[in-house]
């Protein structure tokens, strides 16, 4: 999408798309829209970028493979709403960042219903802005930090099957953000709430083990 227009694209039975050379929007801006469907197929990139300025962006994988060398950005621009949806196969962004909202305000999601999803770091939430990771089934797998809030961000982590690991690294919990555990398992080295202004962590069900303990507040 561009200016005021949308776009969409499908990828499905046994597809493959690459975009190696220069990174991909979806959702570019001035008020645009983009769609990109992965359905049992592939999609190889460097960097994604969805929901630009005052646009929206919208990922969806359907037993696809997703692979970026690159980094992911979700709702990475000002005003810009991005969303990924991972519903069997894999998404692997084990190379650079994640970001969920992270536009001066923007909001991005992510939803892992089934499937796998391989990352290096990421970040929910920062600059005002609206972040929200999703863990309702499958296995995701991070192998550095999760940062959970900052800035002023609205930001929430939710986990109701499925397993989240973090145990290379920090979850950090942080302004005012929350991480939730309802069902299933969040495996991790070390949790912190609250580093620098409040963070809270939730256990209404499911399982939580933190290897190497749990910080509340600064200390």
């Amino acid at each position: 999408g561009f200016e005021n227009s949308p776009g969409s694209m499908l990828v499905a039975n046994g597809g493959l798309l690459v975009v190696t050379n220069g990174e991909t929007d979806i959702g570019g801006f001035d008020a645009s829209t983009g769609n990109l469907t992965v359905s049992n197929a592939s999609f190889l990139a460097t960097d994604v970028f969805l929901g630009g300025t005052r646009s929206g962006g919208e990922l969806t994988i359907n037993d696809g493979t997703v692979t970026l060398s690159g980094q992911l950005g979700i709702g990475d621009s000002g005003q810009g709403s991005g969303s990924v949806s991972l519903d069997g196969g894999e998404l692997v962004v084990t190379n650079g960042e994640t970001r969920l909202g992270l536009g001066t305000p923007s909001d991005g999601s992510l939803a892992v219903s089934d499937g796998l999803f391989l990352a290096r770091d990421v970040y929910v939430g920062a600059f005002e802005s609206s972040g929200t990771f999703l863990v309702n089934g499958g296995t995701s797998i991070l192998s550095s930090n999760l940062q959970i809030g900052a800035e002023d961000s609205d930001a929430a982590v939710s986990i109701t099957g499925g397993q989240l690991f973090v145990t290379n690294a920090l979850i950090v919990v942080d302004d005012g953000a929350q991480c939730v555990v309802s069902g299933g398992q969040l495996a991790a080295r070390t949790i912190e709430l609250g580093r620098f202004a409040g963070g809270t962590l939730m256990v209404d069900g499911g399982t939580v083990i933190a290897s190497e303990g749990i910080t509340l507040g600064d200390c």
